[in-house]
């Protein structure tokens, strides 16, 4: 009774200590960014930017874990390669309705992964201040030091890693309630006018974004718009037709027309006439 009080103790100490590592790691392992899955991606052949080292621990999302330079410049986004691949337990536990409905999930990951960020890389750079983007196994680069999520140095060889080094920008929301309450009509209007010629640009190339998150995408360098996270951008095979285009419009405006509304409703009535107009004038080209 002794030994088995003593086992089940420990096993639910070892439980605990999972769990904590867990928490304070933020779910962060070397061995979750190594390049494991292919990519038709070539590793750029201008030099990898100066890193700021060492890159410190800022946030992570579903696809990627965040590390920021030490003078605030850019982040590095290792992908978190476990994101799109196949959990053990899945085999296992799920039935076979689950099963296909999850191989058809991680394929769409796995699509976005090979085509999402090497489309932005190669035609909005300026636009998503991508500096360098790496996906495949390499030989030429130098390893990086970085803070992880617990506060510890780790060393990584970027040749093994698969990752993007942007310029850092503050969210699009702060930003928006600075204009508004430091501007007011005139600051969203022009903020508005950037928004939507960003997005005129992407749709007139038939890239479609599937993920409408404006206020966790967005943010801004010196006053200019930058897309942190094209990480759902996918081209069309053809030509958006009418129903496409007002498709993709309202995804890349109903947030922001929500927030406008209950924060100045004359520029969510702007927002609405210059969404229109765009539409119109997109339908007429590709007719």
């Amino acid at each position: 009774m002794i030994n088995r009080f003593g086992i089940k103790i420990s096993s639910s100490a070892a439980l605990l200590l999972t769990i904590l590592a867990l928490h304070y790691s933020s779910g962060f392992y070397p061995s979750k960014i190594l390049c494991t899955l292919p990519s038709s991606y070539s590793t750029p052949s201008y030099s990898l930017p100066a890193l700021s080292e060492p890159y410190t621990y800022l946030s992570h999302g579903r696809q990627s874990f965040v590390f920021e330079s030490a003078d605030g410049q850019s982040v590095i986004k290792l992908f978190n390669q476990a994101y799109f691949q196949k959990k053990w337990y899945h085999i296992f536990f799920l039935s076979s309705h689950l099963r296909q409905k999850l191989d058809k999930k991680l394929a769409l990951r796995q699509t976005f992964y090979q085509e999402s960020y090497p489309l932005a890389a190669k035609e909005f750079p300026e636009d998503t201040g991508i500096l360098y983007l790496h996906l495949d196994a390499s030989t030429s680069l130098p390893s990086i030091h970085l803070i992880d999520p617990s506060g510890r140095p780790l060393t990584l060889d970027l040749n093994q890693c698969a990752f993007v080094i942007q310029k850092k920008a503050v969210p699009y929301l702060p930003h928006l309630q600075k204009v508004a309450t430091q501007e007011g009509l005139p600051g969203l209007i022009r903020e508005i006018d950037q928004w939507l010629a960003f997005c005129s640009k992407r749709i007139e190339q038939n890239v479609i974004d599937y993920d409408h998150d404006i206020w966790n995408n967005v943010g801004v360098l010196d006053g200019k718009i930058l897309f942190i996270d094209p990480g759902k951008f996918q081209r069309s095979p053809s030509p958006l037709d009418q129903d496409a285009l007002q498709l993709e419009w309202w995804k890349a405006t109903h947030r922001l027309y929500k927030w406008l509304l209950t924060n100045n409703p004359e520029a969510a009535r702007y927002l609405v006439s210059k969404t229109h107009t765009l539409c119109v004038l997109d339908t007429n080209t590709t007719k």
